[in-house]
This record gives C-alpha cells, sequence and structure tokens, in this order.
C-alpha cells in the first residue's frame, strides 16, 4: 500500500497527484507531503486546506508552477482497501516557502488548498432573477453553475414557500452563502449549506432545527477529558485504561466567549427592532427580550435550557432584558418585485410581524450558542470507523469533563458548566504520517443532568 502506513492512524493518505493542465504533468507526491488540513465549517459550502510540501526534487520548477495546478488527494481508512475518500484541491497560493537549513536544494512549501467546486464554478457571475423557495433556488444555483451534488436534508420545512430574488452580481458560491442567510424553516430557525471531507461529494443542506433536535452521535459513550486516562494499581504494578483512546479529549482550549457586554451594546439582550418597509411605509416592531425569546426557543425544541443567558440579570433592580431602551431599524423590502399589492415576497421582506420576530429568534440563538463554544482536539478514528456518523459538522457529540474541586470534596465528580452536548459548527482534519485527529469548534446546546 502506497502513502502513509502508520498502523494507529483511522485514516491515510493513499496518493496526492500534483496536476498541471497547462504542461500536462502529473507527478504523485505523497512521500513529500507530511501533512494536509482539511477545513469544514457550516457557513461555507466547499472545503478548504493547508498543505505542506518538502520539494526535495525541484518539482515545482519541473512542472513550472503557475497557479493553475491542482491535487487530487485520495484517503483511505486503513483497516480498509476499498472505502475511499477522493477530493480535488487546487493550489490557490503559496503561504510560505524556505530553504531547510542545511540543505542547498530542499524547499519546504505550504499551499493553501480550495476546493475544485469553489475555484471552477469562480469564473461565473450570476445576475438574473429566481423565484420559489430560498433552498430550491440554492438547488438550481448549484445544478447550473457548481460540479457537484445538491443534498437537502428537509426540502418540505421551509417557511417562505415564493420568494423573488435577483441575484446581484455574485459568484455561485457567493450566491449560496447570500441566499442561505434568507432561509427559515417553519420553526423559524436557519438553515446551513456545508460540504464535508467524508459523506460524499455533496453540497448539504440542512436546518439548525434538525440539527438541535437530533440526539450526540455518541450517545453513552461521552468524549472525557479526565486528569488522567490511566489507573495505576499499585499492587501489580500496572495501568489500566479507563478511557477508551477513541473517547478522549486530546487537548481543549476556550477562547474570547461569554462576552455579555458586548451583547448588550449590540442590542441583544434587550432592545426594539423596527423593520421599516420604505415603499409601503409600514413598520414592523419586534421587542427583544433575550431572556423570554431564548427560554420560548427551547420549549419549542424540547431542549434543556442551558446558561445561554445569565437568567435574572438586572442593573438598579430592573431587568436588564425587559428594561433596554436600544433601538435598531432595519429596512427589508428590495424594490424589484415589490408593488405594494403581490402576495409574493421579495427577497428581505415579510408580510406579518410574527415572521420577523422569527428573524430575531433565529439571530439570537445563533449568537448566544456561539457565546458557548470551545475548541477540542479529538481522534479521528471514531468518525471514520463509524460508517453511520458520514460526516463531522452539523453532529452533536456527548463531552464529560471533570471536576477536581468537587472530587476533593466528594461530590459528583462532573463539571457541570462544560460537561453536555454540543454542536460542532467547524472541523479541521489534521492527517499526517504519524496521527490522524480533528480539531472542532462546538457550541454547547444541552446540560446534563445534575447528580444528586
Amino acid at each position: 500500500m502506497a502513502g502513509h502506513t502508520a498502523e494507529q492512524n483511522s485514516l491515510i493518505i493513499d496518493s496526492i497527484i500534483l496536476r498541471s493542465d497547462s504542461t500536462n504533468q502529473s507527478k504523485d507526491i505523497v512521500q513529500a507531503v507530511s501533512d494536509v488540513k482539511i477545513y469544514e465549517s457550516l457557513l461555507k459550502p466547499y472545503l478548504t486546506g493547508v498543505m505542506s510540501f518538502l520539494d526535495a526534487e525541484d518539482i515545482i520548477n519541473e512542472i513550472n508552477y503557475s497557479g493553475d495546478e491542482y491535487v487530487i488527494i485520495s484517503f483511505k481508512k486503513y483497516t480498509s482497501d476499498t472505502d475511499v475518500i477522493k477530493k480535488i484541491f487546487y493550489l490557490d497560493r503559496i503561504m510560505n516557502s524556505k530553504k531547510l537549513d542545511g540543505s542547498n536544494s530542499a524547499e519546504l512549501y505550504v499551499f493553501h488548498l480550495t476546493e475544485y467546486t469553489m475555484f471552477e464554478s469562480s469564473r461565473f457571475n450570476i445576475s438574473r432573477s429566481y423565484k420559489g423557495p430560498v433552498t430550491s433556488i440554492i438547488k438550481t444555483v448549484v445544478e447550473g453553475y457548481i460540479p457537484t451534488v445538491f443534498n437537502n436534508f428537509n426540502p418540505e420545512e421551509e417557511q417562505d414557500r415564493d420568494i423573488k430574488v435577483i441575484i446581484p452580481n455574485l459568484t455561485p458560491m457567493d450566491a449560496i452563502m447570500w441566499l442561505r442567510k434568507r432561509a427559515l424553516d417553519t420553526s423559524g430557525l436557519p438553515y446551513f449549506c456545508f460540504t464535508t471531507l467524508a459523506g460524499g461529494q455533496y453540497i448539504n443542506c440542512a436546518s439548525l432545527k434538525q440539527m438541535l433536535e437530533s440526539g450526540p452521535v455518541n450517545r453513552g459513550y461521552p468524549f472525557r477529558n479526565h486528569q488522567s486516562t490511566v489507573q495505576y494499581n499499585s499492587l501489580k504494578s500496572t495501568e489500566t485504561p479507563i478511557v477508551d483512546n477513541e473517547f478522549q479529549i486530546l487537548e481543549y482550549r476556550i477562547n474570547d466567549t461569554e462576552n455579555f457586554f458586548k451583547m448588550l451594546l449590540e442590542g441583544m439582550v434587550g432592545s426594539n427592532i423596527n423593520y421599516f418597509d420604505l415603499l409601503n411605509g409600514e413598520n414592523n416592531k419586534v421587542i427583544v427580550n433575550a431572556e423570554q425569546l431564548l427560554s420560548q426557543a427551547y420549549d419549542i425544541l424540547n431542549l434543556r435550557n442551558i446558561s445561554l443567558y445569565p437568567y435574572g440579570a438586572v442593573i438598579d433592580n430592573e431587568n436588564i432584558a425587559a428594561s433596554s431602551t436600544a433601538t435598531r431599524t432595519r429596512f427589508p423590502t428590495t424594490l424589484p418585485y415589490e408593488t405594494g399589492y403581490t402576495q409574493t415576497k421579495s427577497f428581505l421582506g415579510d408580510k406579518i410581524g410574527e415572521s420577523y420576530t422569527k428573524r430575531v429568534v433565529a439571530e439570537l440563538l445563533l449568537r448566544y450558542l456561539d457565546k458557548t463554544k470551545m475548541t477540542l482536539s479529538l481522534p479521528g478514528s471514531y468518525f471514520m470507523n463509524n460508517s453511520s456518523i458520514g460526516f463531522t459538522i452539523g453532529n452533536k457529540i456527548s463531552l464529560e469533563f471533570l471536576n477536581p474541586n468537587q472530587i476533593i470534596k466528594e461530590e459528583s465528580p462532573l463539571d457541570y458548566k462544560k460537561t453536555g452536548d454540543y454542536l460542532i459548527t467547524q472541523a479541521v482534519h489534521i492527517i499526517s504520517k504519524e496521527n490522524y485527529v480533528i480539531n472542532v469548534e462546538a457550541c454547547k446546546v444541552n446540560d446534563v443532568e445534575e447528580q444528586t
């Protein structure tokens, strides 16, 4: 078997074919690549990546590198000769390069990678009108301009079934990301369009409601962060694993979170938002009370209301969310289709105030979930060995953290602030010759029951 062969890897790089169409040359450079990082995000319908390449054979000059080169990367599960993941990335830029110390020829290149669907579709600009549900419009864009397949997980749940819009001179991928912001399901929660390393050649579309209502993929087997992953037996001088390698939280960090003051300044705690229709002279007011709106949203989703908001927070004995007088004004109407009499909605317009309220709730929920995010490293083996999962982002996972202070007090050992269910919003697959880990950004969406 060619390529990386470390047995501890559940995913290996089988081949990396560097190809230049302009010079009609290709070469397998897998032995010269030390690692590849593949980035996934719920906010992007394409993959990006970084590849480190040690050029000891002057390959870059040999193919006359000029910027249109691409790599065909074949990933393979170590235990299987049939499950192959093949992805094509353009080397859209050299991030840096340097000669190695003590070498007159070998040079280390770090390339930024962009998935071919993004690169190849960028030669088009869309400036035309569309009508229908937003997700159907996105599907039309994908089928007309992007060499991949659109996969809608819940096509019948969209709130607005009759939208008119002119895409304002955007590339297909930019158009998808712009349109996606307008799509809500019948509960008023947003959709995401994304693609993944595993799970096939698709641009996937799914609602936040669907993600939040689904159970964690590792239910009953949480990823765990313990002070030690083994228990030592002093009598037998042996060590017994207490956390399976597959379920270890290798590392975690929490940065730039819980910024409640910033949310307050932005009117995301308590405020009035006026949606003023300039053409029809109508105003729909939405009263933002984050404490109430977030609690109601979690009741609708049948989830345990986590500490998204500091419930009961007051200033001078007045509830902050209920007493704020901040005012925001938005102008929703787009003129090309709005006549004042038509029943068809313009792209940013709504006919009833309830729809505007749903948009505010969706915005609040996303912002407050982002307030609870955590970055952690997980073994890639769990996701690749479990064929029923398919991909990482958009899934919920259970995490378990210990609290040393509670252990000393002989109380329940869990750290309830961190322990719970998390939604994966971003992922970085790091595949090297020695290892395969996944760094994920996850937002806490559900608490765990406290033990009494």
